[in-house]
């Protein structure tokens, strides 16, 4: 989590590609973390590139749909480029069907 907080460090100094990189580290030493996904879309988006923010917060919702922070981010870049999202694209992606089923049947026995 260092990479991530010295990320959000640059990130308040404007330093924004200083903080993609700490972000990029932090995401190849946990990639299943949705905090540094996000933040870096964070960095993208005030950068001025709106798609990458947004690929990266989708990934953070994708890795935790709870992680509100992400879909403000990525509301802010879509608000950037003028562009209404599709249902599609900001609902989260469904469980596998095989965790579904094993969720399904634990209140039937």
């Amino acid at each position: 989590m260092s990479y991530n907080n010295r990320g959000m460090a640059y990130i308040n100094k404007g330093e924004h590609d200083k903080a993609i990189a700490d972000f990029n580290k932090a995401i190849r030493l946990d990639a299943d973390l949705a905090m540094p996904h996000c933040n870096r879309g964070l960095a993208f988006l005030r950068k001025g590139d709106a798609n990458t923010a947004i690929a990266d917060c989708t990934d953070a919702i994708r890795l935790d749909p709870n992680f509100a922070l992400a879909y403000v981010v990525r509301a802010a870049a879509y608000e950037k480029m003028a562009k209404q999202p599709t249902l599609k694209e900001t609902w989260p992606k469904p469980r596998s069907s095989a965790t579904r089923r094993s969720d399904s049947s634990a209140g039937t026995r």
